[in-house]
């Protein structure tokens, strides 16, 4: 079963996959392979330097300046739709390697824009991780280290936790870590074969 996980900035999906993996869940990680695509001097950190500016990727070893993309791409909503179509079309073609890899397997898509990527299509279950809004922005403060005002603007880019929950079959109300322990014991007993 290929299940994608839904959940915006600071909703604590990599939590949620933690404890699916502990269940034989395979983890297909969209942000871990697009880290993995911009390692410094790779083509995808070339053609990002050359699309935002050398500030992004600076010599001489053109390490992606994350920080830095972000409060450009955060703060306008086009540069974002250029990051993301520059950035998607190479992610999307490793998940699918990896889906590949691991047939017959119960396969977690964590992807950020699950929706804006098409991949919410090839997907057998939709389950959404949510957490009220000063848990998020509290995970994002200390996670990221970024201000709180990027933070907000960062969770207004996303889609809202009710459009989430209404797109998906399943909701993990992922507020504190031993209550999301005990929904997925429960969600892998009823749902994972």
């Amino acid at each position: 079963m290929i299940i994608g996980l839904s959940g915006g900035s600071g909703s604590g999906k990599s939590t949620v996959c933690l404890e699916l993996e502990k269940y034989g869940c395979v983890i297909v990680d969209a942000d871990k392979i697009y880290k993995d695509l911009t390692l410094p001097g790779k083509d995808l950190v070339l053609k990002i330097r050359e699309l935002f500016g050398a500030e992004c990727a600076p010599a001489p070893d053109y390490a992606l300046d994350r920080r830095y993309l972000s409060s450009i791409v955060f703060s306008d909503k086009d540069k974002l739709i250029q990051l993301n179509e520059l950035t998607h079309k190479e992610v999307v073609k490793e998940i699918h390697r990896r889906i590949n890899d691991n047939k017959g397997k119960n396969i977690i898509l964590d992807v950020p824009l699950l929706y804006e990527s098409g991949l919410d299509k090839e997907c057998d279950e939709i389950w959404a991780v949510v957490a009220d809004l000063e848990t998020r922005v509290n995970r994002l403060l200390v996670r990221d280290g970024i201000s709180r005002e990027e933070i907000e603007k960062r969770i207004a880019s996303q889609i809202s936790d009710e459009e989430r929950i209404a797109k998906s079959n399943l909701v993990i109300y992922n507020d504190t870590i031993s209550d999301t322990q005990e929904q997925i014991k429960t969600i892998a007993k009823e749902r994972l074969n």
